[in-house]
């Protein structure tokens, strides 16, 4: 018996590995580390990467429960569960890491990106809490992938940005 969606699951933890791979030709272009981009910048590529690597971490993480536990029939209950628990704490490393930009280099963070970012990481824990209490009906993939594509598309729109927009431009 095979996971249901497995096809996608494998297709989202693919484009996640590409997003995470192309990073590192945004650093080679830039011709320069990190630790020297101004902070701003250095914000959206590490954040890039969290919801790159998360996406990947949760693609892949059904298999677990479904192919190694004999909690097989509560795969999408126990990934919705960890995977809103992880929401939460990226919603929280995303505001503790903006309070520690300058005023200066929040400045050049648009407030509606923050805010679309946070809403939506806020909305995917209620869906996904939901799912994990099958308080949808029966729990299933549809509301885990539906995060999983929140997750890749702010890590797309923000590969997006760094790519096109210039070092020192705001949102």
């Amino acid at each position: 018996m095979a996971l249901p969606a497995s096809d996608v699951l494998i297709v989202v933890a693919e484009i996640s590995v590409a997003l995470v791979g192309f990073s590192g030709i945004i650093a080679v272009f830039r011709q320069r580390g990190i630790s020297s981009w101004p902070p701003h910048i250095a914000y959206r590529f590490s954040f890039m990467c969290w919801n790159a690597f998360s996406a990947m971490a949760f693609a892949l993480f059904p298999f677990v429960p479904f192919y190694t536990t004999r909690f097989s029939e509560s795969t999408w209950q126990i990934s919705s569960a960890l995977f809103a628990v992880s929401a939460i704490c990226l919603m929280w490393l995303t505001y503790s890491k903006a309070k520690e930009l300058s005023a200066e280099s929040r400045a050049q963070l648009s407030s509606g990106w923050m805010l679309i970012y946070q809403s939506g990481l806020f909305l995917i824990v209620l869906i996904l809490a939901a799912n994990a209490l099958s308080l949808l009906g029966t729990a299933g993939p549809a509301a885990y992938l539906a995060a999983l594509g929140w997750l890749l598309f702010l890590a797309a729109s923000l590969f997006v940005r760094l790519l096109m927009g210039p070092s020192g431009a705001t949102d």
